[in-house]
């Protein structure tokens, strides 16, 4: 199945034997556009202890009870990575600590440490991205709505544009294979495309709505294809 992103915010993380924490970002990598991981608060359950979960223990989001299964306990969950171990490029820029050295970073209270290995360049969040203008090689044609995720891989399947301030009244489905690069300072995501290309290439199926969990017809798609607004 596919599943858009927002979808999976505020989920409560369901163990195997109880829940703890609920999602507040996931961590994708911008050179294959595959999944890396769930960071997970658990303030509520171990105060100041926000994790990461790697795609292996993934199961499935419900957004009926607003849940996500993984396969870790209550315990393995606490004991997972800390969010400050695979930082994305979007918290990089708060780190300037000397390495080891642990302090609070600027604006959001976390605590930040400079690691010994080089920071990762690719790692990129999710909840930093949505909202990025979204620019092909001749102007801007919207900014980033969602993102929609394989269950399979994990991976990032379309990336859905708000097109509304550029033109057509309606969202379109971009694979991430047109992006040629993320500009966190920016704010921006250029495409290999012009805008010509977006539209005349797009095409519209009034079948589809915005509820894409059961949309498996997307997933033969390499091209550009219209929602509904």
């Amino acid at each position: 199945m596919l599943w858009a992103a927002s979808l999976m915010w505020g989920c409560v993380v369901s163990g195997i034997d109880g829940k703890v924490g609920m999602i507040t970002d996931l961590l994708f990598d911008d050179t294959n556009w595959k999944m890396r991981w769930l960071v997970v608060k658990t303030g509520d359950w171990f105060p100041n202890h926000d994790v990461l979960l790697p795609v292996a223990v993934w199961r499935y989001p419900d957004p009926a009870r607003h849940q996500f299964a993984v396969n870790l306990t209550v315990q393995q969950i606490r004991d997972s990575p800390h969010v400050e171990d695979d930082l994305p490029v979007s918290r990089q820029v708060e780190v300037h600590s000397p390495p080891h050295r642990a302090t609070p970073a600027p604006h959001t209270g976390y605590p930040v440490l400079s690691m010994a290995k080089p920071n990762d360049p690719h790692l990129r969040s999710i909840d930093a991205v949505v909202g990025h203008r979204v620019h092909a090689t001749d102007g801007l044609i919207g900014h980033i709505d969602d993102l929609l995720i394989y269950d399979v891989d994990w991976s990032v399947r379309f990336i859905k544009v708000d097109t509304r301030n550029w033109g057509p009244a309606c969202r379109v489905l971009l694979p991430p294979r047109l992006v040629r690069k993320i500009d966190w300072p920016g704010r921006a995501v250029h495409l290999d495309v012009d805008r010509r290309a977006v539209e005349n290439r797009s095409l519209y199926d009034p079948v589809v709505g915005d509820d894409v969990a059961d949309k498996e017809l997307f997933l033969a798609c390499n091209d550009i294809r219209w929602v509904k607004e």
